[in-house]
């Protein structure tokens, strides 16, 4: 936790939250939320409100769009940061969306921090839903 607050004094405008345990990674969450103050926001339940009604083809076009909006209606500040949890709809593959991606584009109007499960290496970041 304490790793974190310079992170989230800094300029940096993505901050992934790596860790293959979704138990772990949870409690970080709930710390976050707790310790700065950060809204929480579920991308699973964004994208399913928003894309549901739509036609498949047209899902992939609306991912990024949905998701800053619901994020800039979370914000009670401009400048704080939003949490993301609940990542893997943006990894269905009936999306074909590249998910960092989405979140890199969603950072340049927003701070976030992201929960990622999963794990990190020198030259890989994968995603890993346990199961």
């Amino acid at each position: 936790m304490n790793a974190l607050q310079p992170l989230l004094a800094g300029a940096d405008r993505l901050i992934l939250v790596v860790d293959p345990d979704p138990v772990q990674l949870a409690q970080v969450g709930d710390e976050l939320v707790a310790g700065f103050q950060l809204p929480r926001l579920s991308v699973g339940q964004v994208l399913y409100a928003a894309l549901a009604e739509l036609p498949a083809p047209r899902r992939p076009m609306r991912v990024r769009g949905a998701l800053l909006a619901a994020i800039r209606a979370t914000q009670h500040n401009p400048d704080a940061a939003v949490l993301l949890g609940d990542l893997s709809p943006l990894f269905d593959s009936a999306l074909a969306v590249d998910a960092l991606d989405v979140l890199r584009r969603c950072s340049r109007d927003c701070r976030l921090v992201a929960l990622w499960p999963g794990t990190l290496t020198e030259t890989t970041l994968c995603f890993a839903v346990p199961g």
